[in-house]
């Protein structure tokens, strides 16, 4: 694009970026990385957490550590604030996970803290389990005077999840239907996770029912899980291959 004279916009390195990611050529997804920045631009912080989680996982800390300090230089404090604080929580060379603190850094910023950005924060902490820190990112929204919504509260199922902390997860859920509000795909997909990783395969039967009942419309993550759960309960002899919900997904 750019030899024909056309520059990408934040949409397409965002994309570009994600996609080099998800096959793993993390040296791509830092070339790009690096040339959105010299166009003054970043990419989503959804996307930051992926290079950083991807990094983490081969090892090139110090890679990222030469592209973020060159951001901190180039005078986009609000995005630079942002990422500083994503990478403190992932801990690899930042000084803090605390939630209360990072927060506190964003409001030295003069960073005007959004419900998107306490979502952001949160889904860091979610992703690594760390369910004290999802919690009190929760509070602190709640302090500034904005309510969680089922996004946020599906990523605190999440945490708990990731953690293997079933019973808090189910807490979550009852909560959020307590609330008034409505479950959605995600969050009975995520407390299926939440079963499926401490071995309680009966009960990933029964929240797809309640989905199905509800009215969501079950996504392919779910029928798998639901597939797995009931060859599970099939070879350890407590339902039979025959039965409906054991085989249903496949009707799907």
């Amino acid at each position: 694009m750019r030899g024909e004279g056309i520059k990408p916009d934040i949409a397409t390195w965002n994309a570009l970026i994600r996609w080099h990611c998800r096959v793993g050529n993390m040296k791509r997804a830092l070339r790009f990385l690096a040339a959105m920045q010299e166009e003054g631009m970043y990419p989503d912080p959804k996307i930051f957490i992926t290079i950083i989680s991807r990094l983490g996982e081969q090892g090139k800390w110090d890679e990222l550590k030469e592209l973020f300090d060159k951001m901190r230089n180039r005078g986009f404090k609000e995005s630079g604030a942002i990422y500083a604080v994503l990478v403190d929580i992932y801990g690899q060379y930042g000084h803090s996970r605390d939630a209360q603190e990072c927060v506190a850094a964003l409001k030295a910023e003069n960073l005007q803290l959004s419900p998107s950005i306490f979502c952001v924060l949160a889904n860091a902490y979610a992703q690594q389990g760390l369910c004290e820190q999802t919690v009190s990112v929760l509070q602190l929204m709640e302090e500034e005077g904005i309510e969680p919504n089922l996004v946020m509260l599906n990523l605190l199922i999440n945490a708990f999840s990731t953690a293997g902390r079933h019973l808090e997860a189910l807490a979550v859920f009852q909560h959020i239907k307590d609330s008034g509000m409505s479950p959605d795909v995600v969050t009975y997909t995520t407390l299926m996770k939440a079963f499926m990783r401490v071995k309680r395969y009966e009960k990933v039967s029964e929240v797809y029912s309640e989905m199905e009942r509800a009215g969501c419309t079950p996504d392919r993550k779910a029928r798998e899980m639901l597939h797995d759960a009931s060859v599970t309960l099939e070879q350890m002899g407590i339902i039979e291959i025959g039965t409906p919900a054991a085989l249903k997904w496949l009707l799907c």
